[in-house]
Order: C-alpha cells, then structure tokens, then sequence
C-alpha cells in the first residue's frame, strides 16, 4: 500500500511537472510571439524612419565608406523612380488635357502618343490637343463647351 502511494504521488509529481512544463512552453511561446512582433515593429519603425531621412535627404552615413555606398546605389534607384514618377505624370497630364478638349475616351491612348511626340518637340499641349482636333475631328465630342475648355 505504501508503495502504491509513493508510485501515485510519484506520478502526480510528474504529472505536476509535466503541467508546469507545459504551462511555461506556453508562456514561453507566447512571450517569443510577443517579442517577435515586438521586434518586427520595431523594424518596421525603423525602416519607415530610415525611408523618410532618404527622402528628405537627411541621412547621414556613419562613415566614409557607407556614405559612398549610399550616395552611389540609392541615388541611381531614387534617380530612376524619379525619373518613372516624372514621366508617368506627364502622361497623366496629357490626358487631362485630352480629355478636357473634348476627346473621346476610346481615343485617349492614341491621342496621348501623338501629344507625348509633339510635347518632347516643345509644342504646348493645348496646341497638340487643337492641332489633333483639326486632323482627327471624330476623336472628339462636337459640344461648344469642351472647345472653349
């Protein structure tokens, strides 16, 4: 009888470890989550904060060699997103003032190559727009309004 005591509390102490166990894998999964999310903000944070020095030119590199790296790498990218940015609103812009002459939208896209053309040959978009409605009439609405637009 004394040895089927000690075999049952010998199996509740080891149940009892097992639960504890068990319990702080828990805690210490969780407390592993909660560090890595801790964690991954404060890399998110940091990156948004490294991003906005770059583009309000106030990063400073902390040594000769990293500035180098810098200037040479993310000037040429931000140099050529610059460039994308600038080209896709001067597209917006022509089709602005497409569609402000009065130009019917299943035309837009081939009205925007002929003004891109005749943009990058100095002429003023209104002009292309006016030059366009003269040669191709039926690419635009016949309403007084959008010709004095």
């Amino acid at each position: 009888m004394a040895e089927e005591n000690a075999n049952d509390q010998t199996k509740n102490e080891a149940e009892a470890a097992k639960s504890k166990a068990e319990e702080k894998s828990a805690e210490n999964t969780a407390n592993g989550s909660e560090k890595i999310v801790e964690s991954l903000g404060k890399t998110l944070s940091e990156l948004k904060a490294s991003i906005a020095q770059k583009i309000e030119g106030r990063a400073a590199a902390e040594t000769k060699e990293e500035e180098k790296a810098e200037k040479e790498q993310p000037a040429a990218d931000l140099s050529s997103k610059i460039s994308q940015l600038e080209t896709q609103l001067q597209a917006a812009e022509l089709q602005l003032e497409a569609l402000r002459s009065g130009l019917k939208m299943q035309y837009l896209e081939d009205a925007v190559i002929l003004a891109s053309a005749k943009k990058r040959q100095g002429s003023e978009s209104k002009t292309v727009f006016a030059e366009l409605r003269s040669k191709y009439p039926a690419w635009f609405e016949n309403t007084e309004s959008t010709q004095g637009a």
